[in-house]
């Protein structure tokens, strides 16, 4: 028979670890939303830089 293994969480430590990732994915978010702005600002034509490009638009 398999013996059982307890496991005993510290919570203080769970729970900083929590607020660590959300901080984390939060400043991936901010990041990104930075970028975007960025990329609208250099090229106030397009709402969407990832749209796809009509032939007209399209420049080599």
């Amino acid at each position: 028979m398999i013996g059982l293994v307890q496991v005993r969480f510290d919570k203080a430590a769970l729970r900083e670890e929590m607020r660590r990732r959300v901080v984390e994915a939060l400043a991936e978010r901010l990041d990104q939303r930075e970028e975007a702005a960025r990329l609208r600002e250099s090229d106030p034509g397009r709402e969407n830089p990832h749209a796809i490009l009509t032939n007209r638009e399209w420049r080599p």
